[in-house]
């Protein structure tokens, strides 16, 4: 697994023989397990990661790159090998970015959906970056 950045966003690109960790993870206020959905992380717009109306990240798990944690999500129901990624620093804190420069996304409160929302897009294909 590799990521980048691009358009403000982190990304990753999943290898075959990464190992995926299909475990929950405490987030916010409570915890996430693989499956459910989230479409905003962070409540100040400074430090928030939100995605556009009718679109929802689905947790599918906790890849490693560097010996550090990275929180794997698809949006809606997309199946493809590129994720969003964000860096797992503790329940309240992710970070995007690299080398570059980073950005912080603080989680209070986490509202989850167990159940992909009624108002989700049904094209699946938000996440195209080439």
């Amino acid at each position: 697994m590799h990521t980048f950045l691009q358009a403000g966003a982190m990304y990753a690109e999943i290898e075959e023989g990464d190992r995926i960790q299909t475990i929950p993870v405490n987030l916010g206020d409570t915890t996430l397990y693989p499956g459910e959905w989230v479409r905003k992380l962070g409540q100040k717009k400074r430090t928030s990661f939100e995605m556009m109306d009718g679109y929802y990240l689905r947790f599918c798990g906790m890849g490693e790159e560097q010996g550090g944690k990275v929180l794997l999500f698809t949006v809606n129901r997309s199946q493809g090998k590129t994720c969003y990624a964000f860096n797992y620093v503790d329940r309240n804190t992710l970070l995007v970015g690299g080398r570059q420069g980073c950005s912080d996304i603080i989680i209070h409160r986490l509202e989850k959906f167990s159940e992909l929302p009624d108002d989700a897009q049904k094209t699946v294909e938000q996440l195209s970056l080439f």
